[in-house]
Protein backbone atom coordinates (compact mmCIF):
# COMPACT_ATOMS: atom_id res chain seq x y z
CA UNK A 1 0.00 0.00 0.00
CA UNK A 2 2.74 2.54 0.87
CA UNK A 3 4.53 1.36 -2.41
CA UNK A 4 1.42 2.38 -4.83
CA UNK A 5 1.13 5.57 -2.67
CA UNK A 6 4.74 6.40 -3.28
CA UNK A 7 4.33 5.54 -7.02
CA UNK A 8 0.89 7.88 -7.26
CA UNK A 9 3.02 10.92 -5.67
CA UNK A 10 5.92 9.87 -8.04
CA UNK A 11 3.94 10.06 -11.31
CA UNK A 12 1.63 13.29 -9.37
CA UNK A 13 4.68 15.16 -9.23
CA UNK A 14 6.44 14.49 -12.39
CA UNK A 15 7.47 16.92 -15.04
CA UNK A 16 5.65 15.29 -18.13
CA UNK A 17 2.67 14.33 -18.92
CA UNK A 18 1.28 10.97 -17.22
CA UNK A 19 -1.84 8.87 -18.72
CA UNK A 20 -2.87 5.13 -17.71
CA UNK A 21 -5.43 3.77 -19.66
CA UNK A 22 -7.33 0.47 -18.52
CA UNK A 23 -7.34 -2.23 -21.16
CA UNK A 24 -10.44 -1.30 -22.81
CA UNK A 25 -8.67 2.59 -23.68
CA UNK A 26 -10.24 4.37 -21.00
CA UNK A 27 -8.42 6.92 -18.76
CA UNK A 28 -7.78 5.52 -15.53
CA UNK A 29 -4.95 7.95 -14.34
CA UNK A 30 -4.26 11.63 -15.01
CA UNK A 31 -1.47 13.53 -13.35
CA UNK A 32 -1.26 17.08 -12.04
CA UNK A 33 0.98 18.59 -15.44
CA UNK A 34 -1.65 17.03 -17.51
CA UNK A 35 -4.12 19.02 -16.03
CA UNK A 36 -1.38 21.83 -16.90
CA UNK A 37 -1.00 20.99 -20.29
CA UNK A 38 -4.65 20.54 -21.52
CA UNK A 39 -6.49 22.71 -18.16
CA UNK A 40 -8.75 19.51 -18.06
CA UNK A 41 -9.13 18.42 -14.11
CA UNK A 42 -8.43 15.23 -13.42
CA UNK A 43 -12.35 14.15 -12.31
CA UNK A 44 -13.38 15.53 -15.36
CA UNK A 45 -11.42 12.78 -18.13
CA UNK A 46 -11.71 9.58 -15.75
CA UNK A 47 -13.23 7.31 -17.88
CA UNK A 48 -13.09 8.93 -21.32
CA UNK A 49 -11.31 7.25 -23.98
CA UNK A 50 -7.75 7.77 -26.08
CA UNK A 51 -10.34 9.18 -28.71
CA UNK A 52 -11.72 12.06 -27.21
CA UNK A 53 -8.75 13.07 -24.87
CA UNK A 54 -6.23 12.76 -27.69
CA UNK A 55 -7.94 12.68 -30.86
CA UNK A 56 -6.82 9.68 -32.33
CA UNK A 57 -7.21 8.27 -35.41
CA UNK A 58 -5.57 5.20 -34.64
CA UNK A 59 -7.81 2.45 -33.33
CA UNK A 60 -7.06 1.49 -29.67
CA UNK A 61 -6.83 -2.47 -30.47
CA UNK A 62 -4.58 -1.09 -33.53
CA UNK A 63 -2.39 0.68 -30.90
CA UNK A 64 -2.16 -1.96 -28.68
CA UNK A 65 -1.36 -4.41 -31.51
CA UNK A 66 1.81 -2.52 -32.35
CA UNK A 67 2.88 -2.08 -28.33
CA UNK A 68 2.91 -6.29 -28.11
CA UNK A 69 5.24 -6.04 -31.28
CA UNK A 70 7.61 -2.80 -30.20
CA UNK A 71 8.33 -1.92 -26.57
CA UNK A 72 7.23 1.65 -27.31
CA UNK A 73 5.15 3.51 -30.03
CA UNK A 74 6.69 7.57 -30.70
CA UNK A 75 4.67 10.28 -31.73
CA UNK A 76 6.00 13.63 -32.48
CA UNK A 77 4.37 16.75 -32.72
CA UNK A 78 0.78 15.53 -32.50
CA UNK A 79 -1.35 18.70 -32.58
CA UNK A 80 -4.48 18.40 -30.08
CA UNK A 81 -6.77 21.47 -28.63
CA UNK A 82 -7.13 22.01 -24.93
CA UNK A 83 -9.70 22.96 -23.09
CA UNK A 84 -9.90 26.83 -24.30
CA UNK A 85 -9.15 26.02 -28.12
CA UNK A 86 -5.70 26.86 -27.68
CA UNK A 87 -3.67 24.47 -30.21
CA UNK A 88 -0.89 22.27 -27.93
CA UNK A 89 1.84 20.46 -29.68
CA UNK A 90 2.59 17.09 -27.61
CA UNK A 91 5.53 14.53 -28.27
CA UNK A 92 4.08 11.31 -27.26
CA UNK A 93 5.62 7.85 -25.82
CA UNK A 94 3.89 5.22 -25.36
CA UNK A 95 4.31 1.74 -23.74
CA UNK A 96 3.00 -1.12 -21.49
CA UNK A 97 3.40 -0.66 -18.08
CA UNK A 98 2.79 -4.25 -16.07
CA UNK A 99 1.76 -3.99 -12.18
CA UNK A 100 3.05 -7.03 -9.93
CA UNK A 101 0.11 -9.50 -10.46
CA UNK A 102 -1.57 -7.45 -13.00
CA UNK A 103 -2.25 -7.26 -16.34
CA UNK A 104 -0.22 -5.09 -18.60
CA UNK A 105 -2.11 -1.23 -18.93
CA UNK A 106 -1.05 1.19 -21.67
CA UNK A 107 1.09 4.07 -20.60
CA UNK A 108 1.53 7.26 -22.09
CA UNK A 109 4.41 10.00 -21.19
CA UNK A 110 3.16 13.70 -22.80
CA UNK A 111 5.91 16.31 -23.28
CA UNK A 112 3.99 19.74 -24.55
CA UNK A 113 6.76 20.92 -26.83
CA UNK A 114 4.29 23.84 -27.76
CA UNK A 115 6.45 26.58 -26.79
CA UNK A 116 9.96 25.16 -28.34
CA UNK A 117 8.04 24.71 -31.66
CA UNK A 118 6.82 28.32 -31.28
CA UNK A 119 10.28 29.59 -30.30
CA UNK A 120 11.80 27.81 -33.34
CA UNK A 121 9.52 29.56 -35.87
CA UNK A 122 10.04 32.98 -34.18
CA UNK A 123 13.99 32.38 -34.68
CA UNK A 124 12.98 31.18 -38.39
CA UNK A 125 11.11 34.46 -38.49
CA UNK A 126 13.85 36.92 -37.45
CA UNK A 127 16.32 35.31 -40.23
CA UNK A 128 13.91 35.98 -42.86
CA UNK A 129 13.16 39.63 -41.47
CA UNK A 130 16.61 40.09 -41.67
CA UNK A 131 17.55 39.28 -44.89
CA UNK A 132 14.51 41.42 -46.37
CA UNK A 133 16.18 44.40 -43.94
CA UNK A 134 18.69 44.48 -46.26
CA UNK A 135 17.35 44.40 -49.12
CA UNK A 136 14.43 46.97 -48.47
CA UNK A 137 17.66 49.66 -47.25
CA UNK A 138 19.34 49.09 -50.16
CA UNK A 139 16.09 49.45 -53.11
CA UNK A 140 14.46 52.82 -50.49
CA UNK A 141 17.82 54.69 -51.25
CA UNK A 142 17.67 53.72 -54.94
CA UNK A 143 14.13 54.86 -55.26
CA UNK A 144 14.43 57.88 -52.62
CA UNK A 145 16.62 59.97 -54.57
CA UNK A 146 14.83 60.45 -57.91
CA UNK A 147 11.87 60.65 -55.71
CA UNK A 148 13.79 63.70 -53.71
CA UNK A 149 14.22 65.24 -57.14
CA UNK A 150 10.53 64.92 -58.62
CA UNK A 151 9.37 66.64 -55.41
CA UNK A 152 11.75 69.22 -55.98
CA UNK A 153 10.82 70.53 -58.97
CA UNK A 154 7.12 69.75 -58.31
CA UNK A 155 7.51 72.94 -55.88
CA UNK A 156 9.22 74.51 -58.34
CA UNK A 157 6.65 74.20 -60.93
CA UNK A 158 3.71 74.92 -58.67
CA UNK A 159 5.38 78.02 -57.26
CA UNK A 160 5.73 79.26 -60.77
CA UNK A 161 2.07 78.67 -61.81
CA UNK A 162 0.42 80.04 -58.60
CA UNK A 163 2.07 83.52 -59.85
CA UNK A 164 -0.34 83.31 -62.60
CA UNK A 165 -3.62 82.11 -61.51
CA UNK A 166 -5.68 83.76 -64.12
CA UNK A 167 -4.23 81.78 -66.63
CA UNK A 168 -6.52 78.67 -67.20
CA UNK A 169 -3.62 76.47 -68.37
CA UNK A 170 -1.79 77.39 -65.11
CA UNK A 171 -4.91 76.63 -63.33
CA UNK A 172 -5.00 72.91 -64.85
CA UNK A 173 -1.50 72.84 -64.35
CA UNK A 174 -1.43 73.81 -60.72
CA UNK A 175 -3.88 71.09 -59.55
CA UNK A 176 -2.16 68.31 -61.64
CA UNK A 177 0.82 69.25 -59.80
CA UNK A 178 -0.71 69.68 -56.36
CA UNK A 179 -1.62 66.16 -57.29
CA UNK A 180 1.87 65.30 -58.35
CA UNK A 181 3.05 66.56 -55.18
CA UNK A 182 0.25 64.50 -52.58
CA UNK A 183 1.46 61.45 -54.60
CA UNK A 184 5.37 62.03 -54.19
CA UNK A 185 4.67 62.75 -50.78
CA UNK A 186 2.77 59.23 -49.75
CA UNK A 187 5.42 57.61 -51.71
CA UNK A 188 7.70 59.12 -49.49
CA UNK A 189 5.68 58.46 -46.06
CA UNK A 190 6.14 54.48 -47.36
CA UNK A 191 9.28 54.61 -47.96
CA UNK A 192 10.24 56.10 -45.07
CA UNK A 193 8.55 53.22 -43.29
CA UNK A 194 10.95 50.87 -45.56
CA UNK A 195 13.38 52.71 -43.86
CA UNK A 196 12.42 52.49 -40.56
CA UNK A 197 11.62 48.65 -41.22
CA UNK A 198 15.53 47.78 -42.36
CA UNK A 199 17.12 49.46 -40.16
CA UNK A 200 18.33 47.54 -36.27
CA UNK A 201 16.20 48.28 -33.30
CA UNK A 202 18.05 50.03 -31.10
CA UNK A 203 15.91 50.37 -27.72
CA UNK A 204 15.93 52.70 -24.92
CA UNK A 205 14.64 50.82 -22.40
CA UNK A 206 13.21 52.33 -18.22
CA UNK A 207 11.26 50.51 -15.72
CA UNK A 208 7.46 51.87 -17.12
CA UNK A 209 4.25 50.86 -15.83
CA UNK A 210 2.90 48.68 -18.18
CA UNK A 211 -1.25 49.65 -17.44
CA UNK A 212 -0.22 53.73 -17.62
CA UNK A 213 1.28 52.66 -21.04
CA UNK A 214 -1.37 51.06 -22.46
CA UNK A 215 -3.78 53.84 -21.38
CA UNK A 216 -1.46 56.48 -22.66
CA UNK A 217 -1.24 54.73 -26.11
CA UNK A 218 -4.69 54.56 -26.74
CA UNK A 219 -5.57 58.61 -25.88
CA UNK A 220 -4.59 59.09 -28.88
CA UNK A 221 -7.59 56.79 -30.80
CA UNK A 222 -10.39 58.82 -29.70
CA UNK A 223 -10.52 59.90 -33.26
CA UNK A 224 -10.75 56.40 -34.99
CA UNK A 225 -13.48 55.52 -32.43
CA UNK A 226 -17.00 56.04 -33.30
CA UNK A 227 -20.57 54.92 -31.73
CA UNK A 228 -20.23 51.14 -33.11
CA UNK A 229 -17.45 50.77 -31.46
CA UNK A 230 -16.53 50.00 -27.37
CA UNK A 231 -13.43 50.00 -25.82
CA UNK A 232 -13.12 47.84 -22.59
CA UNK A 233 -10.32 47.79 -20.53
CA UNK A 234 -9.19 45.07 -17.84
CA UNK A 235 -6.09 46.47 -16.26
CA UNK A 236 -4.61 44.09 -13.46
CA UNK A 237 -4.07 46.01 -10.18
CA UNK A 238 -0.69 43.80 -9.23
CA UNK A 239 1.33 44.22 -12.53
CA UNK A 240 4.88 44.43 -11.79
CA UNK A 241 6.91 46.95 -14.10
CA UNK A 242 8.00 46.38 -17.29
CA UNK A 243 11.67 47.35 -18.93
CA UNK A 244 10.51 48.49 -22.32
CA UNK A 245 11.06 51.38 -24.35
CA UNK A 246 7.98 53.39 -23.80
CA UNK A 247 7.98 54.87 -27.24
CA UNK A 248 8.62 51.54 -29.50
CA UNK A 249 5.84 49.70 -27.25
CA UNK A 250 3.38 52.60 -27.63
CA UNK A 251 3.55 52.00 -31.42
CA UNK A 252 3.18 48.46 -30.40
CA UNK A 253 0.10 49.35 -28.80
CA UNK A 254 -1.67 52.17 -31.03
CA UNK A 255 -0.69 49.71 -34.24
CA UNK A 256 -2.81 46.53 -32.99
CA UNK A 257 -5.53 49.06 -31.67
CA UNK A 258 -5.81 50.79 -35.04
CA UNK A 259 -6.22 47.45 -36.78
CA UNK A 260 -8.86 45.81 -34.24
CA UNK A 261 -10.57 49.18 -34.97
CA UNK A 262 -10.55 48.75 -38.57
CA UNK A 263 -11.57 45.16 -38.46
CA UNK A 264 -14.82 46.29 -36.72
CA UNK A 265 -15.34 49.56 -39.16
CA UNK A 266 -18.64 48.29 -40.52
CA UNK A 267 -20.15 45.76 -38.13
CA UNK A 268 -18.53 47.80 -35.09
CA UNK A 269 -18.11 45.55 -31.55
CA UNK A 270 -15.78 45.47 -28.58
CA UNK A 271 -12.25 46.26 -28.48
CA UNK A 272 -11.23 44.38 -24.95
CA UNK A 273 -7.60 45.31 -23.76
CA UNK A 274 -6.34 43.05 -20.74
CA UNK A 275 -3.20 43.00 -18.64
CA UNK A 276 -1.88 40.44 -16.47
CA UNK A 277 0.83 38.61 -15.09
CA UNK A 278 1.28 35.31 -17.31
CA UNK A 279 1.05 32.47 -15.78
CA UNK A 280 4.08 30.75 -17.25
CA UNK A 281 6.60 30.99 -14.44
CA UNK A 282 6.92 26.85 -14.39
CA UNK A 283 8.33 27.09 -17.82
CA UNK A 284 11.91 27.97 -18.79
CA UNK A 285 12.55 29.75 -21.92
CA UNK A 286 16.46 30.02 -22.33
CA UNK A 287 16.12 30.78 -26.11
CA UNK A 288 14.07 34.30 -25.09
CA UNK A 289 16.71 35.42 -22.75
CA UNK A 290 15.46 35.20 -19.31
CA UNK A 291 16.24 32.65 -16.28
CA UNK A 292 12.66 32.31 -14.53
CA UNK A 293 10.45 33.08 -18.10
CA UNK A 294 8.89 35.70 -15.61
CA UNK A 295 6.64 37.70 -17.85
CA UNK A 296 3.56 39.84 -18.29
CA UNK A 297 0.77 40.03 -20.81
CA UNK A 298 -1.03 42.38 -22.86
CA UNK A 299 -4.06 40.74 -25.00
CA UNK A 300 -6.27 42.76 -27.69
CA UNK A 301 -9.33 41.18 -28.69
CA UNK A 302 -11.74 42.53 -31.20
CA UNK A 303 -15.17 41.61 -32.69
CA UNK A 304 -14.20 42.57 -35.98
CA UNK A 305 -13.84 40.22 -39.45
CA UNK A 306 -11.23 37.89 -37.98
CA UNK A 307 -8.31 36.43 -40.17
CA UNK A 308 -8.37 33.74 -42.38
CA UNK A 309 -7.04 30.59 -41.01
CA UNK A 310 -5.10 29.78 -44.24
CA UNK A 311 -3.63 33.04 -43.94
CA UNK A 312 -3.06 33.45 -40.22
CA UNK A 313 0.82 31.98 -40.41
CA UNK A 314 1.61 34.74 -42.71
CA UNK A 315 0.90 37.53 -40.61
CA UNK A 316 4.04 38.95 -39.38
CA UNK A 317 5.56 38.76 -43.20
CA UNK A 318 6.55 42.12 -44.19
CA UNK A 319 4.58 43.48 -47.29
CA UNK A 320 1.54 40.90 -46.12
CA UNK A 321 -1.68 43.00 -46.22
CA UNK A 322 -5.07 42.63 -47.05
CA UNK A 323 -6.02 46.04 -47.26
CA UNK A 324 -6.15 48.29 -50.18
CA UNK A 325 -3.50 50.19 -49.32
CA UNK A 326 -0.22 50.06 -47.14
CA UNK A 327 2.49 47.97 -47.02
CA UNK A 328 2.23 45.29 -44.78
CA UNK A 329 4.77 46.41 -42.66
CA UNK A 330 2.37 47.39 -38.92
CA UNK A 331 2.73 43.46 -37.95
CA UNK A 332 5.92 42.79 -38.89
CA UNK A 333 7.48 46.22 -37.25
CA UNK A 334 5.12 45.34 -34.18
CA UNK A 335 6.54 41.88 -34.11
CA UNK A 336 10.20 42.79 -34.40
CA UNK A 337 9.76 45.38 -31.90
CA UNK A 338 8.52 42.98 -29.03
CA UNK A 339 11.01 40.26 -30.03
CA UNK A 340 13.41 43.14 -29.22
CA UNK A 341 12.24 43.54 -25.93
CA UNK A 342 12.81 39.51 -25.37
CA UNK A 343 8.84 38.85 -25.78
CA UNK A 344 6.83 37.32 -28.43
CA UNK A 345 3.35 37.81 -30.11
CA UNK A 346 0.53 35.02 -30.46
CA UNK A 347 -2.42 35.32 -32.13
CA UNK A 348 -5.74 33.42 -32.80
CA UNK A 349 -8.63 34.33 -34.93
CA UNK A 350 -11.48 32.93 -36.01
CA UNK A 351 -13.24 34.30 -39.47
CA UNK A 352 -16.47 36.29 -39.07
CA UNK A 353 -15.80 36.26 -34.85
CA UNK A 354 -12.64 38.38 -34.69
CA UNK A 355 -8.88 38.35 -33.92
CA UNK A 356 -7.05 37.94 -30.23
CA UNK A 357 -3.29 38.61 -30.24
CA UNK A 358 -1.15 38.29 -26.60
CA UNK A 359 1.83 39.76 -26.25
CA UNK A 360 4.46 38.67 -23.90
CA UNK A 361 6.87 40.69 -21.94
CA UNK A 362 9.65 39.55 -19.62
CA UNK A 363 9.26 41.82 -16.13
CA UNK A 364 11.21 44.89 -14.97
CA UNK A 365 14.91 43.86 -14.64
CA UNK A 366 15.13 40.86 -16.83
CA UNK A 367 17.35 41.51 -19.32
Amino acid sequence: MKKASSLSSFLGQAPLGVIIFTRRGRVMYWNKEMEMITNWKKQEIMKKEVKEVLGFDLSWEELKESLEFEEEVFIRNWSIKDRFGEERLLNLQFFLWKRKGGKANVTCLVDDVTQKARWGENIRQMEKLSSISRFIASVAHEINNPLTVISGYTQILLQKVKDNEQCEICQFNQRALEKIEREAEYCGRLIQELVDFSKPIILNKEDMDLNFLVQDSLSVLDVLMDDKVKLELNLSSDIPLVRVDKNRMRQVFMNLAKNALEAMKEKGGKLRIHTCVAPLEHFSIPENGTENGKFVEVEFIDEGKGIPEKILPRIFEPFFTTKEKGTGLGLSISYSIVRAHKGWMEVTSREGEGTRIKIFLPQGGEE
